[in-house]
């Protein structure tokens, strides 16, 4: 056992083998950890990790959430919103996860697609994404990823108690 920090404790394990590429991970708060993977992995390959334990529980989604925004709300569920279309294009998903049965609910969609967006909870418990990409590569200049005015500004805010999106 070593010290990090004053009083904090730590030991250290050997590492584990996860069943999928955790490319986002999320604390859920029951202490879980809800892990997705990536690309054309990440449907239907969402695991729960519970620590103590040391076990895997599938609970597959059949949505894309690989390049999703995530933030917690103040109800203790997980708000996931976007995800991947294909590389560079987003989704319009609204996604809920609730830890205590782990269970997904389908929200409503945004009003445009996000790959990568930035989600924010507010003090008022409504959640502020912005960005993220959806990027039409059809064309005779296929234009970067982060540079482009095809990145979408339109601001939204997620309201959960009314489970609605408002443009800004």
């Amino acid at each position: 056992s070593s010290v990090i920090g004053k009083n904090a404790p730590f030991s250290a394990s050997a590492p584990i083998t996860w069943p999928n590429v955790a490319v986002h991970v999320m604390l859920e708060p029951n202490g879980t950890v809800l892990s997705i993977d990536a690309w054309d992995d990440a449907p239907n390959k969402e695991y729960v990790y519970n620590p103590p334990t040391g076990t895997f529980t599938l609970a597959a989604y059949a949505r894309n959430l690989f390049c999703a925004g995530h933030t917690q709300l103040g109800n203790g569920k997980t708000l996931i919103v976007g995800g991947n279309a294909s590389a560079n294009n987003g989704l319009k998903d609204t996604t809920i996860f609730d830890s205590t049965n782990n269970s997904w609910t389908r929200g409503p969609d945004m009003a445009v697609e996000r790959w990568y967006p930035t989600a924010t909870e507010l003090p008022d418990g409504r959640v502020f994404v912005f960005s993220g990409d959806n990027i039409d590569a059809s064309g005779p200049v296929v234009p970067h990823a982060f540079k482009s005015s095809a990145v979408n500004s339109l601001p939204e805010v997620y309201d959960p108690a009314a489970n609605s999106w408002q443009q800004l």
